[in-house]
């Protein structure tokens, strides 16, 4: 690839992510009754998940990481008032390293180096849905809070 082409493909990522950062900042900042409805409505869009009823385990449970992915992506975009923007902060990381477990613990299944039962230990004994259902309640989000 020539020189010039890479420079070029530089600038065009820089520009994308300005782009980017652009257009989060251009959204206004929310009300904390604004911020409660829109998250329970992201929320609640997830919760209407429902697994594929063909495919393997780890088929079925990469459905449900690409939908969390969506709804963590969505939750990102939403501009918190000042009063909750460091729990939003917080649920933000949380869920994050959720989503991330669950891929590994999925791939690894996929893999065939872990059972089912292997992988629902490992969910049982993680601290990450506690943390995060903790936080959704301070938060005063309900929709968000997964049992």
């Amino acid at each position: 690839m020539f020189p010039w082409r890479l420079t070029w493909l530089a600038c065009f990522g820089c520009v994308a992510a300005i782009a980017a950062t652009s257009a989060r900042a251009a959204q206004p900042t929310l009300t904390a009754t604004e911020y409660r409805q829109q998250a329970s409505a992201i929320c609640n869009d997830f919760n209407a998940f429902r697994f594929p009823e063909q495919g393997t385990l780890a088929d079925r449970l990469a459905a449900l990481l690409d939908k969390g992915r969506t709804t963590l992506t969505a939750l990102r975009r939403l501009r918190p008032p000042s009063s909750l923007a460091r729990l939003h902060a917080q649920i933000m990381v949380t869920d994050a390293r959720r989503i991330e477990m669950l891929g590994s613990l999925t791939a690894q299944l996929k893999a065939g180096r872990l059972t089912i039962s292997q992988l629902a230990a490992h969910v049982a004994r993680s601290p990450l849905a506690g943390e995060a259902n903790a936080l959704w309640k301070q938060v005063g989000v309900f929709a968000c809070v997964q049992y």
